[in-house]
């Protein structure tokens, strides 16, 4: 999977886990430390997870990230930087415990927040990792609350890329 990413006005499209874009994302990280524009840094870090290749440092850039959202003091921030962490725990190392431990933060988050389609993207991966863990009963009320709030949407007339 590749992602656009803007630096310095120049768009680039690079491959997950291509850490020849690890430079340019430091610069942006030191850039908005430096001006403390924390949505910013959450960004920047977030890139950085994208772009490395081991785990362990992605893990040490989603606490980065954690940091820069609460410094936000943005609910939708901090929901969405727990839920990177919980991402990495589930995809990157298949513990899924700490991942549900993550992932239940950016619940406590995302509650807090008027973005809909956030709160049912922590309540699906709270529903995956919970049918992961054998809390079936569990998982199927979050995977029911996401069908309620997702499969109307399906049938809406907007571009394709939203559905998915």
């Amino acid at each position: 999977m590749s992602k656009s990413w803007k630096y310095s006005g120049k768009i680039f499209f690079i491959e997950e886990d291509n850490e020849l874009a690890l430079p340019f994302v430091k610069k942006y990280i030191f850039q908005a430390k430096n001006e403390k524009k924390y949505n910013h840094l959450v960004q920047a870090y977030k890139d950085a997870v994208f772009f490395t290749k081991n785990p362990n440092e992605k893990i040490k850039f989603s606490d980065s990230c954690i940091s820069a959202a609460i410094k936000s003091q943005n609910d939708d921030l901090i929901s969405t930087a727990f839920v990177l962490k919980g991402s990495i725990f589930y995809y990157n190392f298949k513990k899924y415990k700490p991942a549900l431990d993550e992932y239940i933060k950016a619940y406590q988050y995302s509650n807090k927040s008027n973005d809909l389609y956030l709160q049912h993207k922590v309540i699906y991966h709270l529903g995956v990792v919970k049918s992961y863990l054998g809390y079936y009963s569990d998982a199927l009320v979050h995977f029911k609350k996401c069908i309620l709030y997702f499969e109307p949407k399906t049938k809406l007339n907007i571009h394709p890329d939203d559905i998915y």
